[in-house]
């Protein structure tokens, strides 16, 4: 006996004609067993091999059944993911990489602290000169200001270039003066303006950092990364953080990218089938009947452990 639904009942504002239909419709097909599931009436696995335990729903509710409660899968699994690259990287640099690693470490550590050998050879090639003027003037060697004083008091080292430039020693005295403070107040005011370039420099690298992290949901120390050469060599030719990361990290990121595409295609692919799998009939009648929860490990049967393990095998999460 053929089914006779009205399909204007399903419609909205059809609720009431819908019961009333649907009722009728029970009462008068004598073809259906009335203690026959709901997802098997008008299934089109009935008659086939269907899968019973389609609607059974294994652990706990996900976060979305729940409202939004519980873990957030997303996070777990940075989380995760987080905690197995520190242990990979860990071990990578305790074994295969430990050489590589270790020069790496020292050179930083050799540009750091290059500039302060440079100026500790200045002060080593200074010593000579100041233990002479020490000597001269009584003084001990390691006086630097001592020293300065004597030689600014000394008339008889401005006795010559005063005679020269038609000076007396007191003018000549008071004319270094002043060079030296000109001298000084230049420097600082040089100082602060490469102080201020460098920051505002800085203060870019850092804004295109951050863009560059919420571009690509990346992480990048720009200290860590400011350590390799080539990285450093873009920047100084005015190119950007981005393009000096992609041009360091460009096989990272396309391996990262083909993995993304890969997962998001996968994630497609097991989303329309579940949205398949849930679509309702032509007829109106659900194809699928409420879920049924089970959550106690004891109680599940051959079946259920069978079901699980395809689930799971095709990418479920399921939480005992």
């Amino acid at each position: 006996m053929k089914l006779k639904l009205n399909l204007q009942y399903f419609g909205e504002g059809g609720g009431e004609g819908a019961s009333t239909s649907s009722g009728s419709a029970t009462a008068g097909t004598s073809g259906i067993n009335a203690e026959q599931p709901v997802s098997e009436v008008g299934s089109p696995t009935r008659g086939r091999k269907g899968n019973p335990l389609a609607n059974v729903q294994y652990g706990k509710p996900s976060s979305d059944d729940m409202g939004g409660q519980g873990n957030d899968p997303e996070v777990m699994t940075s989380t995760a993911a987080s905690e197995d690259k520190a242990v990979n990287f860990e071990n990578l640099i305790k074994g295969e990489y430990k050489d590589e690693f270790d020069k790496r470490v020292q050179n930083i550590i050799n540009k750091r602290f290059s500039s302060a050998k440079a100026n500790e050879e200045k002060l080593n090639a200074l010593n000579p000169m100041l233990d002479m003027l020490a000597s001269k003037y009584g003084k001990d060697s390691s006086d630097v200001q001592g020293l300065v004083k004597a030689i600014e008091d000394d008339d008889a080292y401005y006795e010559e270039e005063a005679l020269d430039k038609g000076l007396t020693v007191q003018q000549l005295k008071q004319m270094k003066q002043l060079e030296r403070e000109n001298a000084n107040l230049r420097n600082a005011q040089q100082e602060a303006e490469r102080q201020q370039m460098s920051q505002q420099i800085y203060s870019k690298w850092m804004e295109q950092t951050a863009e560059l992290n919420q571009k690509y949901g990346l992480n990048v120390d720009f200290a860590e990364e400011a350590a390799n050469d080539d990285f450093v060599a873009i920047l100084k030719h005015n190119g950007s953080v981005e393009a000096a990361y992609k041009a360091v990290h460009f096989d990272e990121m396309m391996g990262g990218a083909m993995f993304k595409t890969a997962q998001a295609v996968t994630e497609k692919m097991a989303n329309n089938l579940q949205s398949k799998a849930s679509r309702p009939l032509e007829n109106g009648v659900s194809s699928r009947a409420s879920a049924l929860t089970k959550s106690d490990v004891h109680s599940f049967t051959k079946a259920d452990r069978a079901e699980i393990e395809r689930r799971v095998l095709r990418g479920e999460k399921i939480v005992l």
